[in-house]
């Protein structure tokens, strides 16, 4: 006579005690609840990570429009004329401090620049 697993007593419907049958369909259930209740676990952990990320993205949101008002701070033409006058000792050149040099390496009689406020303001006399 030849051994039979489980699978195969289930398959010959007479060779199957009702025990048997009984704890397969007892062991099917608890394997398929355990597979619900992991199931669940897994989504309720996944959804935790994902609103973890969400606050996580807001944070680097506020801290990125943070550095990028800290950037415009610092790049601001006033911030830069105070940082070159305090550490570097510069200055506005004073008006008989500029020439201006022509393509041919001559200086240029007929055109002066102005400086207004901090910007270039190229004007010709005629």
């Amino acid at each position: 006579m030849k051994r039979r697993g489980i699978i195969g007593r289930l398959t010959n419907r007479m060779g199957a005690s009702i025990h048997t049958r009984g704890l397969i369909l007892w062991s099917a259930a608890l394997a398929t609840g355990i597979v619900c209740v992991w199931q669940h676990v897994s989504a309720a952990r996944t959804a935790s990570e994902i609103d973890d990320l969400k606050a996580r993205r807001e944070e680097l949101r506020a801290e990125i429009g943070f550095l990028e008002m800290r950037c415009s701070e610092l790049s601001s033409r006033a911030r830069i004329e105070e940082y070159a006058a305090e550490h570097l000792g510069m200055r506005y050149p004073r008006e008989n401090e500029v020439v201006v040099i022509g393509s041919g390496g001559t200086s240029l009689e007929a055109r002066t620049i102005d400086l207004v406020e901090g910007e270039r303001v190229e004007s010709t006399d005629g």
